[in-house]
């Protein structure tokens, strides 16, 4: 059976031979692996068109259920030259990637994802460097938001009451009210009125007007923290990704 379809390259790897592993966010299925034949060897345009945030169409044929299908034509829509040649964009592209890599199922089609992944790409291409921080505490957010992870910020994780101080555990992935936990600990980070009110901002706003979205450096820092150690917790590991950002932006003293 052949079917054509389009899709953003999220990996690629070797699987022996002159064959590759290619795994694409599809349109209309979602996160789908496939084989690509010969492209090692190939000297056509094939070559590169299996690069990471490749934009892309396909035709590919799907023999049984327990192979692989593989990709028999590719046509690259975009290669987003502009983000890979930016050494610091390139870091970025490579979170979002592994992102909707680990925390979306395989094969399940959702159309708004897809848009939404083709939007962060394209917001990821125009926007300067000192709006990265904000733009990934937006793509978290919103991942773990599709994901049904997100806790709910606004009430006890014990006794479900709203409560207006609240402190997020990392260490249980929790929330909890002054009543349900006496014990202070240094990773306790309080969620502040700030912080559900940014919330409530970033629902108001789409990615591709995330310049519009105002949001102090320290408030950013706070975000980020939550919603990577909620992404950690729900992965049950750390991202590759995320730790050569922080140990290239460290080792250049790089400040966005």
């Amino acid at each position: 059976m052949h079917l054509k379809d389009e899709g953003v390259i999220l990996n690629s790897h070797d699987s022996g031979g002159s064959d590759r592993i290619v795994v694409i966010f599809l349109k209309n299925t979602g996160k789908t692996s496939f084989v690509f034949k010969g492209i090692k060897k190939s000297k056509s345009r094939k070559l590169n068109s299996d690069d990471l945030g490749n934009h892309v169409e396909i035709l590919y044929r799907k023999k049984n259920a327990d192979q692989l299908p593989y990709i028999q034509e590719i046509k690259v829509r975009d290669h987003f030259y502009n983000i890979k040649k930016d050494h610091i964009k390139f870091l970025y592209l490579n979170c979002l990637a592994e992102l909707f890599m680990n925390i979306l199922p395989a094969q399940e089609g959702n159309l708004k994802v897809f848009n939404f992944l083709l939007k962060a790409l394209m917001t990821l291409k125009r926007i300067q460097h000192q709006e990265l921080e904000k733009f990934m505490v937006y793509i978290q957010y919103r991942l773990v938001q599709v994901s049904g992870i997100l806790p709910d910020f606004k009430s006890c994780s014990h006794c479900h009451k709203e409560e207006d101080d609240l402190v997020y555990r990392l260490h249980f992935n929790e929330l909890s009210c002054q009543k349900c936990h006496t014990i202070q600990d240094d990773l306790n980070i309080r969620i502040s009125r700030k912080f559900i009110k940014m919330i409530d901002s970033i629902n108001r706003h789409n990615i591709d007007k995330i310049e519009d979205l105002s949001i102090d450096k320290e408030l950013i820092k706070i975000m980020d923290k939550v919603f990577k150690n909620i992404i950690i917790k729900y992965l049950n590991k750390e991202l590759r990704s995320y730790k050569i950002l922080q140990t290239i932006l460290k080792d250049i003293g790089y400040k966005l």
